[in-house]
């Protein structure tokens, strides 16, 4: 499936997400162009591994998501202090078994 793509595809959109954020709260102005030129990259190679996967469409949009998510809450909660509430951490825990159930769900050969 180029699991390694997608895993690097998210964490450039990631990546983006967080210098464009804290750009937002008032971080350097340089970090609004990276983090956008990041989140394009993160794109383009989006791009190149859905043309190389053969597997479906939900499996690699909730690999990329689920992906994405975890390494915003990471950085979330372990750079930035963030608290999750138990409601918050359910919603990662349910991206993430969503993520288990497809792939083990997929009864083709890959």
């Amino acid at each position: 499936m180029n699991g390694g793509l997608f895993l690097g595809s998210a964490a450039l959109g990631a990546a983006g997400d967080i210098m464009i954020f804290r750009w937002a709260k008032g971080g350097p102005s340089g970090w609004l162009p990276a983090g956008v030129a990041l989140s394009a990259l993160g794109l383009m190679l989006m791009g190149v591994a859905f043309r190389r996967s053969t597997a479906s469409f939900t499996v690699c949009v909730l690999l990329l998501v689920a992906v994405h998510v975890l390494i915003d809450v990471l950085w979330d909660v372990g750079f930035s202090g963030a608290r999750l509430s138990t409601l918050e951490w359910a919603g990662v825990a349910c991206a993430a078994l969503s993520v288990v159930l497809l792939h083990f769900g997929n009864d083709r050969v890959e």
